[in-house]
């Protein structure tokens, strides 16, 4: 019980680490278009290169790097029209289900992903904007570094679910 604390604690400090580089990304965007909004006004020329950064760095930052707490919290979108009406067991074996369902494609997200980041990280992919071109190939990193953590709360959350589903206390799973 002790190691499931410690590996729940580190997951913990790993997401909330990625969570607030997603937000430095969130806030560096918001500055960044300001800034270029605020060129555009009273200079009459866009900083270049905006879109890029914007659509290269924040954008997926932003994105992807908050994904392990939105999973930690279960604040994923849901529809739960159908579920509302079950009872507690029966809602319980559609959150193992889609539990299951959700590390499969977590599974192969991260499997991808990671090829394709290895594949970009040796090839130094670069994004041309119209003054210079700029490394993007660390971005590539984020899908894989935030469906990894969501993974990995899906794993714990399932097991979580399965065992609160043969002992029967629902509670638990929470």
């Amino acid at each position: 019980m002790a190691a499931r604390l410690q590996a729940m604690t580190l997951l913990d400090r790993i997401s909330r680490f990625l969570l607030f580089f997603g937000g430095v990304a969130l806030v560096a965007m918001m500055l960044h278009v300001s800034a270029d909004v605020l060129f555009k006004r009273v200079f009459g020329t866009p900083i270049q290169g905006t879109i890029e950064m914007v659509s290269s760095y924040y954008m997926v930052g932003c994105v992807f790097l908050a994904l392990g707490i939105v999973q930690r919290d279960r604040r994923q979108i849901a529809v739960e029209f159908l579920t509302d009406a079950m009872s507690p067991r029966h809602r319980l074996i559609a959150e193992i289900f889609s539990g299951l369902v959700m590390i499969v494609f977590a599974v192969l997200l991260v499997w991808m992903g990671t090829e394709q980041a290895i594949k970009n990280t040796i090839a130094r992919e670069t994004n041309w904007s119209t003054v210079a071109s700029f490394e993007i190939w660390p971005t590539r990193w984020f899908p894989v570094l935030g469906y990894g953590a969501m993974l990995a709360y899906l794993v714990v959350q399932t097991i979580s679910d399965v065992r609160a589903l043969l002992t029967g206390s629902e509670d638990e799973s929470r």
